[in-house]
């Protein structure tokens, strides 16, 4: 009778466990990086929107913008979120006219699997500690 009950209560404990870590993966695969984040396509768990790219990726790419989410969209490749633009305008809002907010570099799992603590020169954040050293290295580069 114990060993019934211990059974019962063991298969419903292994249940709930499950269920929970499927709510929490669907549920971390559907949510957006934040708040503000552009819309776009969510596609397939694991591969996002690879499966509907086609021959012609950038052609599906500009259909959904045009269509759907407008000059600024995201979407999922992989596991990452990608931020896509769209229109000149877009791209000259993004690069020129906010270039100090979007001049750093993504964090991407490759990179922090070497383990560079500081970023090196190349993948450090675009402060102006980083501007100071950019300098000296193209100045001593020209020397």
């Amino acid at each position: 009778m114990l060993s019934m009950i211990t059974d019962n209560l063991t298969t419903f404990l292994a249940t709930w466990i499950v269920l929970t870590l499927i709510f929490a993966l669907v549920y971390k695969w559907w949510r957006k990086p934040h708040r503000n984040f552009p819309p776009g396509p969510i596609g397939v768990p694991l591969l996002g929107v690879l499966p509907y790219f086609g021959e012609n990726p950038e052609q599906n790419i500009r259909k959904w913008s045009e269509e759907q989410y407008g000059p600024v969209m995201s979407i999922r490749m992989g596991l990452e979120d990608v931020v896509v633009l769209n229109s000149v305008d877009a791209i000259m809002q993004a690069f020129v006219k906010q270039g100090s907010q979007f001049s750093g570099r993504p964090s991407s799992g490759a990179f922090q699997l070497l383990d560079m603590q500081d970023g090196g020169l190349s993948f450090k954040p675009y402060t102006s500690d980083y501007k100071h050293q950019k300098k000296f290295v193209l100045k001593t580069f020209r020397e």
